[in-house]
């Protein structure tokens, strides 16, 4: 299950509690995180009809959005929707898992330009003791306040070791930020 397909669950207000205005209790959370994983695992196969019924969307919005033109929006309904939907909707598997990498791809851009622009702001000197090549400092200076060019980065698949590296020191970097975050939140509970 794509992280970004809880959008489904809360979009739907599963969640949400009879009254509508508080949160179902944490079994019932689990029951409904339970059923989006049967549905959305890779190979499984929907009622295409009793699925769709019990949205507000037909399979013809769903052939609309992935016909848009936009492929940030085709590649947010394949993440929304089963493979057995989007088959049924006329996409081929390899669309589908195109868009599929196209949109993890944003979402990965977009945690690395935050990273990226809090590098940029630290003295090079820094950046050269935590490790960083001057070719890495080059490109994070390069890339600072560009999120369109993070995401060109990652989804052109960036073979070159001057590049790569960069990005795979960022990824560390990302990884190390998101740890320090989660300790944050635990010391003040």
């Amino acid at each position: 299950m794509h992280p970004l397909s809880l959008i489904n669950i809360i979009g739907n207000q599963s969640l949400l509690n009879e009254s509508k205005n508080g949160l179902v209790n944490s079994e019932i959370v689990q029951e409904v995180i339970a059923k989006e994983i049967a549905i959305f695992s890779k190979g499984a196969t929907v009622n295409v009809t009793e699925f769709m019924s019990e949205l507000n969307y037909t399979i013809d919005d769903v052939k609309h959005d992935i016909n848009s033109g936009d492929k940030d929006r085709a590649a947010l309904v394949t993440i929304l929707h089963p493979e057995s939907v989007l088959l049924a909707a006329g996409m081929k598997k390899t669309e589908i898992n195109e868009l599929r990498g196209h949109i993890s791809n944003r979402a990965l851009a977009d945690m690395l330009s935050v990273v990226i622009d809090d590098l940029a702001q630290q003295p090079n000197r820094d950046l050269q003791d935590k490790g960083y090549s001057k070719d890495a400092i080059g490109f994070i200076h390069q890339l600072a306040g560009q999120p369109d060019e993070v995401f060109n980065a990652i989804e052109n698949n960036i073979t070159r070791e001057s590049l790569l590296m960069p990005l795979l020191q960022l990824s560390s970097e990302l990884s190390r930020l998101r740890h320090h975050s989660l300790q944050c939140d635990l010391e003040h509970r």
